[in-house]
């Protein structure tokens, strides 16, 4: 009974803020980009910790929270109701009542969702070219945040030199070898639980047998 009452209680504000949202008068059921925008800039939530992690300039931090915002309320699962109707087949530039009540449930409400959305701008602010994945050169720029000056890293002896750090990061988490790193990929090292401790204690022991099974060998 609580559950229902906390989901229609989601529901209902959701209602609220995509109504507010909507021009004065409208009687399009959507709202635009735009429109959206306006309610990302109101969630300061959304983007000030990227001002405070990656130097970026308020209007920046807006632009890239909007973008991803944007692309994850349009992958909204459709509702079975609505197909075939003409109100359901919407552009890329508009957004649904059901597509703006499920980004933000998932990724506002749900806090789980919000640092995923959060690790999602993070890497979105990396993919100069938007060809979702970070190529050699972006990453390369992405790792500087693990020494820079006020990086929580910054003196940890885990840390290994950015040169190891970057092989590291391409020989465990490039699954399938293609050279580049998509979002699924990279997300254990952008939310800063890559262990690595662990992959280097490994490398190590690995190394430790190829020179034990050489002595044996000599013998």
């Amino acid at each position: 009974m609580g559950c229902c009452q906390s989901v229609d209680a989601v529901e209902n504000d959701s209602g609220k803020e995509f109504n507010a949202l909507r021009s004065k008068g409208s009687t399009d059921k959507s709202i635009t980009r735009d429109e959206f925008a306006v309610y990302i800039e109101k969630k300061i939530e959304l983007w000030s910790m990227l001002t405070v992690n990656l130097g970026l300039t308020d209007e920046q931090c807006k632009a890239i929270a909007t973008e991803v915002a944007f692309g994850l309320a349009l992958k909204a699962p459709k509702d079975p109701k609505q197909s075939g109707k003409k109100e359901a087949l919407l552009d890329d530039d508009r957004l649904t009542k059901d597509q703006f009540h499920h980004f933000r449930k998932n990724y506002v409400v749900d806090p789980k969702g919000s640092l995923e959305f959060f690790h999602r701008c993070v890497f979105t602010a990396y993919d100069e070219n938007k060809n979702g994945v970070l190529e050699r050169d972006e990453v390369d720029e992405f790792l500087d945040i693990f020494y820079k000056q006020d990086s929580i890293f910054k003196g940890d002896h885990r840390l290994p030199s950015k040169k190891k750090l970057k092989k590291l990061v391409y020989k465990e988490l490039d699954n399938n070898g293609d050279g580049v790193l998509d979002f699924e990929e990279i997300r254990i090292l952008i939310s800063g639980k890559m262990d690595f401790t662990s992959t280097s204690s490994s490398s190590q022991k690995a190394s430790s047998k190829k020179k034990s099974s050489k002595k044996k060998s000599s013998k």
